[in-house]
């Protein structure tokens, strides 16, 4: 086990995939839809990148399909190093929480699905100069020009 290589985790997961299919095809024991494979943390021996990065194991029966929420709130309990780094780079975990509010899940799940398209598609009209712009052009705009006032169309 000691010549795997820094990028044996993806290994790990190409080989969850061919062997159970995504998880998206399975069901969180929350009763939520899966997205991602969650290690167990019951590799013997434990697996970690040289970086030190997430542990691993290079058995597929130490994964489960959890839904983000799960999967994220496991980690936090099993690896300390995990919340540690999480809390330097992401101070607000409540945003796990939403996760399981199925209105704030569906809208998270279709602007994934759409790669963003959904947000891309809306469009704002300037009232002071009549730019019309995407959400995100419409920011960059205002903040150029100090125009404040636009409307969706």
């Amino acid at each position: 086990m000691s010549g795997f290589l820094p990028y044996s985790y993806r290994k790990v997961h190409a080989t969850l995939r061919r062997l159970h299919g995504p998880a998206t095809d399975h069901t969180c024991s929350c009763g939520d839809p899966a997205v991602e494979w969650a290690y167990q943390y019951t590799g013997d021996p434990e697996l970690r990148n040289a970086d030190g990065g997430y542990p691993h194991s290079a058995n597929p029966d130490d994964y489960v399909a959890m839904c983000r929420g799960c999967h994220v709130r496991f980690d936090l309990e099993k690896d300390p190093a995990m919340a540690e780094r999480r809390t330097a780079w992401r101070p607000r975990p409540d945003n796990v929480e939403r996760w399981h509010d199925p209105e704030y899940r569906e809208m998270m799940q279709t602007a994934q699905r759409g790669g963003g398209i959904a947000v891309a598609r809306k469009r704002r009209r300037c009232l002071e100069c009549g730019l019309v712009a995407s959400p995100g052009g419409m920011g960059n705009h205002r903040n150029s020009s100090g125009h404040d006032n636009y409307e969706e169309i």
